[in-house]
């Protein structure tokens, strides 16, 4: 157990314990400073991240980890992830503010978010809350996590970024929320950017929020939204949803529309769209890609565009 923290001078160091950690993770500004992880590392409730505004915190591996209370990442602080590691949130809630806070490293790396709330928001229109350091693929997995941005309407939060001509891959487990009233978010920047809401699983987009699925930087690259089944559930709840200029087609899944949505078929602040091919369109014509859609009791679905029922 380490009772006051642990500082990472040199790199590698290597993680190889049961114990918890609680104080301070403190690793060098000037360069990364690598904590390797052999075994889950289990943070207690005083354990923080960073010594400074600008520190970095890195961890490789394969393994978790695990947050044991509720965490603050400093201003312009960030956490760096080389391979594939898990944060366990187990019920906590990390805020972050003023930067690219998960930054993966590597070669093909993934990042793992379970039972967390994250709180804050990107620094700059380039800048992703989820980014890559480098020219490589991204690869983001999400269960049971929720995201609240905290920049509204022209200081809007960006979810991911990469290099351009790389791809980000995101799957949805259980149950995603994106909340926060007047929060503002996009989905970009990746050349190919594909979201798969799994099986017996929710997307929820929440009261208040302003979802971009592309903004008009990207109407040129390809944003894909899959669903594997009826069980696969796109949750609308007050929100705005903009599917870009180019239009969304959804197949299979299942479609919710709660309280006040409003569809718009075009970036936010652009021009409206009159073009059913780039219309908000749900099934693709045949049986296998129909789509459930349930407007709820009390819910009802403004449209600033074209939408397109296009079932069997």
């Amino acid at each position: 157990m380490f009772k006051g923290g642990l500082k990472v001078n040199t790199s590698p160091v290597t993680w190889d314990g049961d114990g918890i950690l609680n104080g301070a993770l403190l690793q060098g500004t000037s360069a990364d400073k690598i904590l390797s992880l052999k075994s889950d590392l289990k943070l207690g409730s005083t354990a923080t991240f960073g010594n400074s505004s600008t520190a970095t915190t890195v961890f490789s591996g394969d393994n978790s980890v695990v947050l044991g209370g509720d965490i603050i990442l400093q201003v312009s602080a960030q956490i760096k992830l080389i391979n594939n590691p898990i944060i366990d949130g187990k019920g906590h809630t990390l805020f972050c503010s003023n930067f690219s806070y998960f930054i993966q490293s590597g070669t093909n790396p993934s990042l793992s978010l379970k039972n967390i709330t994250i709180k804050g928001a990107s620094s700059a229109d380039t800048q992703g809350m989820f980014a890559t350091d480098g020219s490589i693929n991204q690869i983001v997995f999400f269960e049971n996590t929720t995201l609240i941005p905290t920049r509204t309407l022209s200081s809007y939060t960006t979810l991911f970024s990469t290099a351009d001509g790389y791809a980000t891959t995101v799957t949805i487990n259980g149950r995603v929320s994106i909340e926060g009233f007047e929060r503002r978010v996009k989905l970009k920047k990746a050349t190919n950017l594909t979201i798969t809401i799994k099986k017996n699983s929710t997307l929820y987009i929440g009261k208040g929020v302003i979802f971009e699925v592309m903004d008009s930087s990207s109407d040129n690259y390809s944003i894909t939204f899959v669903m594997e089944d009826r069980t696969s559930v796109l949750h609308l709840d007050g929100c705005d949803f903009y599917t870009g200029s180019n239009g969304l087609t959804l197949t299979k899944g299942t479609v919710i529309f709660d309280d006040k949505v409003r569809i718009f078929n075009k970036n936010y602040g652009g021009a409206t769209n009159t073009d059913m091919s780039k219309a908000l369109t749900f099934g693709d014509g045949t049986a296998a890609g129909d789509v459930d859609v349930i407007i709820r009791s009390g819910a009802y679905v403004m449209v600033d565009g074209c939408l397109k029922y296009n079932h069997s």
